[in-house]
């Protein structure tokens, strides 16, 4: 995998500034077990470096209910979706402010967005500076996702839940993306797990954005806070916060040895 060319730090630190600029001031992180203002950054180089993730503006995104007769679609309901341009609960400046705080601009580093779909992800990972892959099992969404190519972004298809997609550098991935995928997957923790002994490298990172729901309330493509909690079991260290719309994000890091 190749890297990004040597102007990507500067562009990606100001972009991060620009989107950092725009956000209200900083609103409550919660560590996981904690409520504070603010925390010391540990996914952050400097340990004493403090983060506050900004919650989003303006009126809440509609939730879009994904109804099947299971909680994992078929292939042929992402086909559709993807063909029809329909997206679920999409990319905002606000999430991309919040999302450039934990994770610091890294030049050249390898990332993967798992369930990528149409890619807006995937691209703008490139512009944060990363060498990405993104991968999903809906053709029709890599369709559309390879309509607008970026040097340095490239998409395979694979299905999540048939182990690791062919030419993984074991052990070498920097940052790994779960951006409303999860909820779907067969087995989410088992997928983690696999992510964080089989695809990061030491020290490596994963970002994970799944909306949640209540026990009464369970819908397909959400889960339970406390679903969510058990999610961070294994990690070395986890930072939660959350964004309107009900969705929680998940900022975690491996140990570094």
């Amino acid at each position: 995998m190749s890297g990004a060319g040597p102007a990507c730090v500067a562009e990606g630190q100001q972009l991060a500034a620009r989107w950092a600029a725009a956000t209200p001031p900083p609103s409550p992180l919660r560590r996981l077990g904690e409520s504070t203002a603010r925390l010391p950054d540990p996914l952050s180089e400097s340990p004493h470096e403090p983060i506050a993730v900004p919650l989003a503006q303006g009126p809440e995104p509609e939730v879009v209910i994904v109804t099947t007769d299971s909680a994992r679609p078929a292939v042929t309901t992402w086909d559709a979706w993807a063909d029809a341009g329909q997206t679920y609960h999409p990319l905002t400046d606000v999430e991309l402010a919040a999302f450039a705080r934990p994770f610091p601009v890294r030049c050249g580093h390898v990332a993967v967005d798992a369930g990528c779909g149409t890619g807006p992800f995937a691209r703008q990972l490139h512009r944060f500076g990363y060498d990405v892959t993104g991968i999903d099992f809906s053709e029709s969404a890599l369709t559309a996702a390879r309509r607008t190519p970026m040097v340095g972004v490239r998409y395979m298809r694979h299905d999540l839940n048939e182990g690791d997609p062919a030419g993984l550098p074991l052990h070498g991935i920097d940052l790994v993306v779960s951006r409303l995928t999860l909820p779907f997957l067969t087995n989410p923790g088992a997928w983690m797990c696999r992510i964080r002994e089989r695809w990061l490298r030491p020290g490596g990172r994963m970002y994970v954005v799944i909306p949640v729901v209540t026990a009464q309330g369970r819908q397909p493509g959400g889960m339970t806070a406390r679903e969510i909690s058990n999610l961070t079991r294994g990690w070395a260290q986890a930072v939660r916060y959350e964004l309107r719309g009900s969705l929680v994000c998940l900022a975690l890091r491996t140990t570094a040895t």
